[in-house]
């Protein structure tokens, strides 16, 4: 056997051989009701995150990121930092109950120790939240990733379910990275909380999964560097009395009244005839769920608009133009 390892089990025993693990259960019922508590009065509206449907709330507000979902990185960095705040307080009763008058009370515990692997773990997650926040910000800004907020674009659900804006990308769908990087994180909790309800010591972890989750991390920071989803216009094309606009991630508004004002020709009123066609019973604009395709019904008389520019807002705010040519 590892000497070290051996060592690390004596230790451990020799903490544990007067713990009565009741007193970590007990601290972890309180210390998770208080966790619940925080998150429950940490709370914010969808019209505070500037999201269109005012009705259902945020609890744990402060694990939203800054486009209106919860965040993958900050729920990781919260549990573990719930995980040490019980696995210190329950040591600290521990040594108080028991060994308050030894000279060295903590010995063999390892809360005295500064263990690196820990430095890691808390400080991963809060990197990844920096790192991540500010290559999102940056790609935003300059246009190469859109980030609509929840609610606003066709496809981009509302996720004030907490799994659903932590597990899943942007649009809802289950995410490999997030979820590899949230149960990398989950077996070194598990392992974390195990070992401190029946030994009271702050365990030395697994360098393996230690590593892991270090691996995940970066995966979760690249993987944010790489994605984009630019929105562009490929082509202009007239067919009869529409103008066809294809192209690529021009993610459309949730609510089709909004359309006329998302999509503007110049010279041509879009919003007023959107209206006139709707007293007629009839639709203006039809926007592709998928981003990919745009179709206004323009009559022939507005052909002299050929040359002009056609500005489209996507559902994220980003702005695209093209300029119309007759085919």
């Amino acid at each position: 056997m590892n000497p070290s390892l051996a060592l690390a089990i004596h230790s451990e025993t020799t903490a544990a051989s007067d713990y009565d693990p009741v007193l970590g259960l007990v601290v972890g019922v309180i210390v998770i009701l208080v966790a619940l508590a925080l998150g429950l009065l940490s709370r914010e509206t969808e019209a505070d995150a500037h999201s269109v449907n005012h009705e259902k709330p945020w609890h744990f507000a402060f694990l939203v990121g800054s486009y209106g979902r919860y965040s993958t990185s900050k729920f990781t960095a919260f549990l573990w930092l719930v995980a040490v705040v019980w696995g210190s307080t329950v040591i600290l009763i521990h040594v108080a109950q028991v060994h308050s008058g030894s000279t060295d009370p903590f010995s063999g515990t390892n809360l005295g120790d500064l263990n690196a692997q820990y430095l890691v773990l808390i400080g991963s997650p809060l990197a990844t939240i920096i790192l991540s926040k500010g290559i999102t910000d940056l790609k935003v800004s300059d246009g190469r990733l859109q980030k609509p907020l929840p609610g606003t674009t066709t496809g981009y659900e509302f996720s004030n379910v907490v799994g659903r804006g932590i597990f899943s990308d942007d649009g809802g769908k289950p995410d490999l990275v997030d979820i590899q990087y949230l149960l990398f994180n989950a077996v070194l909790l598990a392992y974390f909380v195990i070992t401190v309800s029946q030994h009271a010591v702050i365990p030395a972890l697994p360098d393996t999964l230690v590593g892991l989750t270090g691996v995940s991390a970066a995966a979760y920071v690249t993987r944010k560097a790489i994605a984009s989803n630019e929105p562009g216009i490929d082509a202009l094309i007239w067919t009869g009395a529409s103008l066809e606009i294809r192209g690529h991630n021009l993610l459309s508004p949730l609510d089709p009244i909004q359309w006329p004002k998302n999509v503007c020709i110049d010279g041509f009123d879009l919003v007023k005839a959107a209206a006139t066609a709707a007293e007629a019973g009839q639709k203006l604009i039809d926007w592709s769920p998928d981003g990919t395709s745009i179709s206004v019904r323009i009559d022939p008389a507005a052909f002299a608009l050929v040359g002009k520019t056609i500005v489209i807002t996507t559902g994220a705010g980003t702005t695209v133009t093209g300029l119309l040519s007759r085919s």
